[in-house]
């Protein structure tokens, strides 16, 4: 086994502003406490997606091979196995025709390894990249759903060693990032539409052939890693408690989530493409895409902002959970330089606001419109990502006594405890998260979780309209989540039913453009709004169930393609634009000077990059 003493080093050095914990000497001789707690210290990890399908820029990966009905079911196309006989299209280059398409023919996708050739891949340089984001960790697609391996495997030629390439990506990625102090997962689905003998949920030759070998190759060959980070699950009982044993066998400390399948329970959840609730008993961890809804390269479309990947860490940290934010390297080995520079950076603000995020822990003020906060020792860190038209927030007053307050981010604050209630005045903020620190008489982890967030927003059950509607995909085969219908979705991605349910909802006409809007609460809403494609300057329009006023406004778009929008509110029977803005909406919270009493409210997107969603657009008083 491999040791890498320069992993020590660089661990507790990655950002000089964080708080250090000290690595054991030895990685393989850790407990499974000591593991969760660094995952959990460092907040930000970075998923990888990266394969042959990268070669036709296919966002999708794995969705994109033909025929794959669903990961759910056994109905899907399996077994194709055309490699002993290579399609004319791959030889002389055609197969370049199919490049950024939703469905690529079998016998093309599954021959893509023939010319994945990434010379471009280095892995210390990526390695380096992801120190200097901040990352503590990365989670690396060993195997997707359409069964190509990534690593040295010998259960079979599809795998990376049997491409012009020949090298082993994982071996590679493993050493540079313990050298640079990045811990690694491995990311494994135990779907495989490429095996015919895989079934979803039944015991089949596969588990055996393929499964449990690849598994504890992963376990054995790459020397001690963090954990294994499953999707798809869809394996039975039997076979979730053999590779448990594999585990227990191997490398006993490492972390496991919660897509196994088979029963299995993981050590922590992953809400995917949203955040995860405010929750300090259940470790969590948000994957979200880097662009638009793309996993793997799609050729450097819809890249969100700095800010609004900089806003999603915040919303994760205060919420107690962690940000696992994803890149698709390009076909040719290389990490995209717009996707480098996001990393890098989160890692400028990180290193300079890294102790408000990184080995704290959320609370005790819950997440609410106005943001959050984190803790740790006698400090809570107030991350304040509302615009405040009057510079004034008030939260409910903390029960012990703050002797010092300060604002890290520029500027003075002003703190007032009266009545029950804190006041804070701000003379200046930062647009992107104004963090007061304040310090306490006494342990910050000794208060229960103080709640903020209104329970009920004025839109909630509201009637909309909206220029077009669409489904989330292009791609016919993916079922569409069906925004418009108040309360139908109940079920997340990945949760039991999930997919019976989503059929249910196929089956029922869409409306041209009308709509129920959503039923959320912050945090977490089930069901959202997009807009046509070819719809360039999209509206979305609420009625307000009844006419109160409203001085907060929360919107929380779904992708970050917007570049200018305006909100609106009709008010006395005429539209006002109560205030527009520029650099997209991602996680957008505004609270206004005066309240405004209205009938119906709308957002206008005036420029944008692709097709705009919402996931929520609350009002509260």
């Amino acid at each position: 086994m491999v040791r890498h003493l320069s992993f020590i080093a660089a661990a507790t050095s990655l950002l000089s502003s964080s708080v250090a914990r000290a690595e054991p000497a030895d990685l393989s001789n850790r407990t499974k406490q000591e593991v969760k707690d660094q995952w959990q210290h460092d907040r930000l990890g970075i998923f990888i997606h990266w394969g042959a399908s990268s070669v036709l820029e296919l966002g999708a990966g794995s969705w994109n091979r033909a025929g794959n009905v669903s990961a759910y079911t056994s109905s899907a196309i399996v077994g194709n196995q055309t490699a002993k006989v290579i399609p004319e299209e791959i030889k002389s280059g055609d197969y370049l025709k199919y490049k950024g398409q939703d469905a690529v023919p079998q016998v093309i996708y599954d021959n893509l390894h023939q010319v994945f050739n990434p010379n471009g891949f280095d892995a210390r340089e990526w390695a380096r990249l992801f120190k200097a984001a901040g990352a503590g960790y990365i989670v690396f697609t060993a195997k997707h759903h359409d069964g190509f391996c990534n690593f040295d495997t010998k259960t079979q030629d599809y795998d990376i060693m049997h491409t012009p390439f020949k090298r082993d990506i994982c071996k590679e990625l493993a050493i540079a990032c313990r050298a640079e102090g990045v811990r690694v997962f491995w990311y494994y689905s135990p779907v495989d539409w490429w095996h015919p003998d895989w079934r979803a949920n039944e015991d089949t030759a596969y588990e055996e052939k393929a499964f449990l070998p690849q598994v504890e190759e992963l376990l054995t060959n790459y020397g001690p890693i963090e954990g294994i980070w499953w999707d798809g699950g869809q394996i039975t009982e039997k076979y979730a408690n053999k590779v448990h044993e594999l585990i227990k066998k191997n490398q006993p400390w490492i972390l496991t989530n919660d897509r196994l399948g088979g029963g299995a329970n993981g050590d922590f959840i992953t809400p995917e493409q949203k955040l995860g609730e405010f929750n300090m008993d259940d470790r969590w961890e948000s994957c979200i895409t880097m662009t638009g809804a793309s996993w793997f390269w799609n050729g450097g479309k819809e890249y969100k902002s700095l800010d609004s990947c900089l806003k999603t860490l915040v919303a994760c940290a205060i919420g107690d959970g962690n940000l696992l934010l994803d890149v698709g390297p390009r076909g040719d080995g290389r990490i995209d330089e717009r996707a480098a520079e996001i990393y890098r950076g989160m890692g400028a603000w990180l290193k300079q606001y890294g102790p408000s995020i990184r080995g704290t822990r959320g609370g005790p003020y819950k997440p609410g419109p106005w943001g959050g906060s984190t803790r740790v020792g006698n400090k809570v860190y107030l991350h304040i990502t509302q615009i405040l038209e009057g510079g004034q927030l008030v939260l409910p007053a903390l029960p012990t006594a703050i002797t010092k307050a300060r604002c890290i981010t520029g500027g003075k604050v002003n703190t007032k405890s009266i009545n029950g209630q804190l006041t804070l005045a701000l003379s200046q903020q930062d647009k992107l998260d104004t963090i007061v620190e304040l310090t306490l008489d006494g342990d910050s982890m000794a208060i229960r979780p103080i709640e903020t967030a209104p329970k009920n927003s004025l839109t909630d059950n509201a009637k909309g309209t909206s220029s077009s509607i669409a489904g989330r995909w292009d791609n016919a085969s993916c079922l569409v989540h069906h925004a418009w219908e108040s309360g139908a979705v109940s079920l997340q991605f990945g949760e039991p039913g999930y997919e019976e349910q989503q059929a249910a909802l196929a089956k029922k006409p869409k409306p041209e453009k009308g709509f129920g809007w959503i039923n959320s609460h912050l945090g977490h809403p089930y069901r959202y709004w997009q807009a046509e494609d070819k719809d360039q300057t999209p509206w979305v329009e609420l009625e307000l169930v009844s006419k109160k006023p409203f001085s907060q406004v929360y919107l929380w778009e779904n992708h970050g393609y917007s570049d200018e929008f305006a909100f609106d509110a009709m008010v006395d029977g005429e539209w006002k634009t109560l205030f527009t803005d520029k650099g997209g909406i991602g996680f957008y919270n505004r609270k206004l000077k005066n309240p405004v009493l209205a009938t119906k409210v709308r957002v206008r997107f005036l420029k944008s990059t692709g097709p705009v969603s919402m996931n929520g657009i609350m009002l509260y008083e």
